[in-house]
């Protein structure tokens, strides 16, 4: 019988790594409303209709934790784009209260 995953070496809903980790999988499942939700709004300078065409050519982004330090969390990011093509990014977002406030994310 397959084991059940744990949660205890999941973060925590509501944790700075759990929001950054929703964010990221709201926008992998397409629900745009629950990554604007969950600081889409806060980083996206223009409306929401312009936050989710920000997506359109991407297939699926893959993001790891790399550190956490209070409530900035460093990533590294392998966004799949639609053509077949990769594009990497790294950077930190900023949580409070369970939704991303600040991003500095580059190319890299």
């Amino acid at each position: 019988m397959p084991s059940s995953p744990t949660t205890q070496s999941s973060p925590a809903e509501g944790s700075p790594e759990g929001t950054v980790l929703a964010y990221f999988d709201a926008i992998n499942t397409g629900d745009y409303e629950r990554a604007w939700e969950l600081g889409g709004k806060n980083l996206q300078k223009g409306s929401y209709s312009s936050f989710v065409q920000g997506f359109e050519d991407t297939a699926h982004d893959s993001v790891t934790i790399t550190s956490t330090v209070g409530a900035t969390v460093e990533v590294e990011l392998d966004a799949a784009q639609k053509d077949g093509t990769q594009r990497y990014f790294a950077g930190t977002y900023t949580v409070r209260d369970g939704v991303i406030t600040a991003a500095d994310i580059h190319n890299k």
